[in-house]
């Protein structure tokens, strides 16, 4: 779920603006009347019209969005009738069922958590249980299990994945991202770049950022992330949580202090800058000169006007090579794009 997201009114709105084109307000003057070299007018209020191309502009990014929500379904879609594939081949091939097949690759091979498991997650969050403790450990133990059934089914299925011969030919609709002066890490030459609009007291962009560890780790050397600001303004502190980090980023401190800023929503909440800042390795002198400029604003401005033009009204958002993802994307899903990408950059051979 992202920390705002785009209803359905939303959606209905955007699509309604392709066609309910006299609801935009226009003052004379703004287009000229004679010149219609944008394209077919589509409307005209008091002798100014309004062009096709005006309207193709003004709704470009949400028209976008909406193609990437409708390849988001259908996508979902085909991996489920992938993995329904498979595991039939897969059932027939050991002359079984489907059920008994699971039964065997993953519910039987599930570990039961330990007592001790169990100990350390309720002393770790016992105010959260407000049932007996023999009770509570009994809702830990239903809840382990369920994980480890789902992690044991995800690794069967990318196992009989990588047995099998897939062409995915449905594409992904791509938006284009041109080239910016934004933080940045990994080579700049590699096969998959991933592109971050965020927002530092959004606490699903936390989470997101703890999946981005792993992914950096795991793909050092094949990604590029790029980090670009959209501070919601329901965030009071995020504008100048925003600032923060560009001011670090001045003194090649960005990702440090990126780190730090997602280490505690609650320092963030108090505006707690100058002691983070200092715990980042910046400079404090530079740093508040830098923070009480007009320029450490400048950067997030930029970002939330390149935000609109996507669409993107909500936080998280990434572009793995162009390709929409909207919100606190599980690191499996993020992972299965990246390979996704890379396989199509060096395909294997026949």
């Amino acid at each position: 779920m992202m920390d705002q997201l785009i209803g359905s009114g939303r959606r209905r709105a955007a699509l309604a603006a392709c066609t309910v084109v006299a609801a935009f307000l226009c003052r004379p003057g703004i287009v000229d009347a004679q010149n219609t070299a944008g394209g077919s007018p589509v409307a005209v209020i008091d002798g100014v019209t309004i062009t096709e191309a005006e309207l193709a502009t003004r709704v470009k990014g949400r028209l976008e969005r909406l193609r990437s929500d409708e390849y988001t379904l259908k996508r979902a879609a085909l991996d489920e009738l992938l993995v329904e594939r498979l595991l039939a081949a897969e059932a027939a091939r050991r002359k079984t069922t489907v059920a008994d097949l699971l039964q065997r690759e993953v519910f039987e091979a599930v570990k039961p958590p330990l007592e001790v498991e169990l100990r350390a997650i309720y002393e770790n969050g016992r105010e959260r249980y407000s049932q007996s403790e023999e009770k509570a450990f009994g809702q830990i133990r239903t809840q382990l299990m369920a994980q480890r059934v789902q992690r044991l089914r995800v690794e069967f299925i990318r196992e009989l994945k990588r047995g099998a011969k897939i062409d995915v030919r449905l594409d992904a609709p791509r938006m284009s991202l041109a080239a910016i002066d934004s933080p940045a890490e990994g080579p700049a030459a590699a096969p998959v770049t991933i592109v971050e609009f965020s927002d530092f007291e959004c606490p699903y962009c936390g989470q997101l950022a703890e999946t981005l560890k792993g992914i950096r780790v795991a793909y050092r050397g094949r990604i590029r992330i790029v980090y670009r600001h959209l501070p919601l303004a329901i965030h009071a502190n995020a504008r100048k949580a925003a600032e923060v980090a560009t001011c670090a980023g001045q003194q090649g401190k960005f990702w440090p202090m990126h780190d730090k800023l997602f280490e505690s929503l609650r320092r963030v909440q108090l505006g707690d800058w100058t002691a983070m800042a200092r715990e980042a390795g910046v400079e404090p002198a530079a740093f508040e000169t830098c923070l009480s400029s007009t320029d450490a604003s400048k950067a997030w401005m930029a970002d939330q006007t390149a935000a609109d033009g996507f669409g993107i009204t909500g936080t998280p958002a990434l572009f793995v090579n162009g390709r929409l993802f909207a919100g606190a994307v599980p690191y499996d899903t993020l992972a299965d794009a990246i390979e996704d990408e890379l396989n199509r950059s060096n395909p294997a051979s026949p």
